[in-house]
């Protein structure tokens, strides 16, 4: 059992390597989540998201189920966001803004859902709210991506979550 357990952090090692040579940096911080909105594809999608010091990603890998091979929706040929592989990129500037959103209730989380969703708003107008939700208990994603932008996060309430403008550039707690 140990070595399939080798095998599998080695695999796990072995892709963030390779993303890493492909975007150029290392990658900061990763978790399993959900693209919901914002962007041209339409969601929801399963996926990871991970973040590195300028930009954040949604990577949803192309998948396929037996209804969608039975009826030929593995062609080839357009298909569903699902059945294809999707990469967003959100380049991180100091105008956006965390909105961390309301911690999910008790039937949110019995459908399942463990995440709340999350926004990231450039409130110049730029570009659409990109909605997404962190589903993987224990991660950090959420205060690394917080930590990067500085104080632009709010909590869900909607105040603004971090140290006041008079202390300086910090890391919200």
């Amino acid at each position: 059992m140990a070595g399939c357990t080798d095998d599998i952090n080695q695999e796990r090692h072995a892709f963030w390597r390779a993303r890493e040579e492909e975007l150029g940096c290392p990658v900061r911080s990763f978790a399993l989540g959900r693209y919901l909105s914002g962007r041209e594809v339409a969601g929801p999608l399963w996926g990871l998201l991970y973040l590195t010091e300028e930009r954040f990603f949604f990577h949803h890998f192309p998948q396929q189920n037996w209804i969608s091979a039975l009826g030929g929706g593995g062609s080839g040929r357009g298909g569903s966001p699902s059945s294809q592989e999707v990469v967003i990129e959100v380049p991180l500037s100091g105008e956006l803004v965390l909105d961390r959103g309301d911690t999910p209730g008790p039937l949110a989380r019995l459908l399942g859902s463990r995440g709340n969703p999350s926004c990231l708003t450039d409130p110049t107008g730029r570009d659409r709210p990109f909605v997404f939700s962190v589903e993987q208990e224990g991660s950090s994603l959420l205060d690394d991506l917080a930590a990067t932008l500085g104080s632009g996060t709010l909590d869900g309430s909607g105040s603004l979550d971090g140290p006041a403008p008079s202390e300086g550039p910090g890391v919200p707690e």
